[in-house]
C-alpha cells in the first residue's frame, strides 16, 4: 500500500514516513484527555463519542483525491483518526479490571487485544467506588510507580519495532525482490503480509496471555515480566534477521517475520494486566493514557520517519538496489538494538511488579479501612489473593 500512496501523493520515504507518525500523534494528544475523563465520568460514553469522531474522519479520508496538493490534507485526517483509538484504548482495559479479576480478567484482556467484541453491559458513573483524586496527585503516584516506568519503557520499545517492521517491511520486501530478480507483485506481498501479521499476531497475544496465566496459576508472580522480557529478547534477534536475509532467501525471510510479529505481540495482555493490577482503580485510566502516551510518542509515531530520514540519507539514487539497501541498513541499525533494550526494561520491572502490586493493595485496603492480618498481607504479596 505505502507504494502506491507514495506514487499517489508523490512523496518521498521521509514525508511518507509521517503518515504514520500524524495518526500516532493525534493518538497521543487525545490519549490523556480521555484517560482523565475517564476515570471521573462513564467511559461507556467517552468511548463512544470517541468511536463516532473515528467513523466520521475515516469516510472524509476516503473521499480526498490524489496529489501532492493533497498530501497535508490526508495527513490532517489521519491525525484525527486517533482520536477514536485514544477513547477506548486509555479506557477498555480498565472497564475490564472493574469487572473481572486475575484469570479472568488476563482472558478478556486477551480478546480485546485480538479485537474482538466481548458484548455490552451497563456500569456505573465510575466503575470502581472510589473517589478520585486531582490528576496532579494522580500523575505524581504514576509516575513514582517504579514497574510502571519500566513497563512503559519496554513497551515503547516494542512498538517502535513493531511499526519499523509494520510500515517499511512490505515496501522493503517490493525494493529487494526487484533488485534480485527484476520485478515483483506489489499487491501480493502486500496480501502475504498482511495475512502474515494477523495470524502471527493472534498467535503471539493468545501464546503470551496464556504463558503468563498458567505461570502465575503455578506460582510465577512476575511471570507477566518474564513474559515480556523473553518475547522481546526473541523479536530483537528476529528483527535483525529480516532485512539481512530478505535478498538472499524470501521463504526464510517470511518466517523470521512470522516469528517477529508473533514475539512483539506476545507482550501486550501481560503489560496491559500489570498496569491494571499496580494501580488503584481510581487511576487507572490515566495510567493507562500515560501509558499510551509516552510509549507511543517514543517508540512508533517517528520510528517509520526515523527509518525513511536515515534511509534518505543513505540513499543517493532512486533505483530498486539503493532503496533496497538504504531501508534494510536503517532498520538493521535500529530496531534490533531498541527490541534489546525493551528486553532489559522488562526484566528490571520483573524486579518490582510484586512490590508495587502490594502496594496498590493496601492503598485500597486504607481507602476502605480495611484491616488485613499479617498472614492474609503475605499471601497478598506473593501473589495468591485476587485482585
Amino acid at each position: 500500500v505505502l507504494p502506491h500512496l507514495q506514487f499517489a501523493f508523490q512523496t518521498n520515504d521521509q514525508l511518507a514516513g509521517l503518515i504514520q507518525t500524524l495518526s500516532i500523534c493525534g493518538f497521543l494528544l487525545f490519549a490523556p484527555i480521555f484517560g482523565y475523563l475517564g476515570d471521573r465520568y462513564n467511559r461507556n460514553y467517552i468511548m463512544a463519542i470517541g468511536m463516532l469522531i473515528w467513523s466520521v474522519v475515516i469516510i472524509l479520508s476516503s473521499l480526498i483525491k490524489d496529489g501532492n496538493q493533497n498530501f497535508w490534507l490526508f495527513l490532517l485526517l489521519r491525525a484525527l483518526v486517533g482520536i477514536g483509538a485514544a477513547s477506548y484504548s486509555s479506557n477498555a482495559p480498565s472497564i475490564f479490571a472493574d469487572l473481572f479479576t486475575e484469570d479472568k480478567r488476563t482472558r478478556i484482556l486477551t480478546i480485546f487485544n485480538l479485537g474482538v467484541t466481548v458484548g455490552r453491559r451497563q456500569i456505573s458513573r465510575s466503575g470502581h467506588g472510589m473517589k478520585a483524586t486531582s490528576l496532579k496527585m494522580d500523575i505524581y503516584d504514576i509516575i513514582r510507580t517504579k514497574t510502571f516506568k519500566w513497563i512503559t519503557l519496554g513497551f515503547m520499545g516494542q512498538l517502535f519495532s513493531i511499526e519499523v517492521i509494520g510500515f517499511w517491511g512490505p515496501t522493503i520486501i517490493y525494493y529487494s525482490a526487484i533488485s534480485v530478480t527484476g520485478t515483483a507483485d506489489l499487491s501480493r506481498i502486500g496480501s502475504t503480509f498482511g495475512v502474515i501479521f494477523l495470524i502471527s499476531g493472534m498467535i503471539g497475544i493468545l501464546a503470551g496471555a496464556e504463558i503468563a496465566r498458567w505461570a502465575k496459576a503455578h506460582g510465577y508472580q512476575r511471570a507477566d515480566a518474564i513474559v515480556c522480557a523473553v518475547a522481546s529478547g526473541c523479536s530483537a534477534i528476529c528483527v535483525f534477521l529480516v532485512p539481512l536475509l530478505v535478498t538472499y532467501d524470501m521463504t526464510a525471510t517470511w518466517v523470521f517475520i512470522f516469528m517477529a510479529f508473533a514475539f512483539l505481540c506476545m507482550g501486550w495482555t501481560p503489560v496491559l494486566d500489570i498496569v491494571l493490577y499496580i494501580m488503584v482503580p481510581a487511576r487507572r485510566s490515566t495510567a493507562q493514557a500515560i501509558k499510551i502516551t509516552i510509549a507511543h510518542l517514543f517508540g512508533d509515531a517517528f520510528s517509520p520517519y526515523i527509518i525513511g530520514a536515515i534511509a534518505d540519507g543513505i540513499n543517493t539514487s532512486k533505483d530498486p538496489v539503493s532503496q533496497s539497501y538504504a531501508l534494510r541498513y536503517a532498520t538493521m541499525m535500529t530496531a534490533p538494538f531498541i527490541s534489546a533494550l525493551s528486553c532489559g526494561c522488562f526484566l528490571m520491572a520483573s524486579f518490582t511488579v510484586l512490590h508495587d502490586k502490594q502496594n496498590m493493595i493496601t492503598t485500597i485496603a486504607h481507602s476502605s479501612n480495611i484491616y488485613y492480618a499479617p498472614t492474609t498481607t503475605n499471601n497478598i504479596a506473593e501473589g495468591e489473593t485476587e485482585v
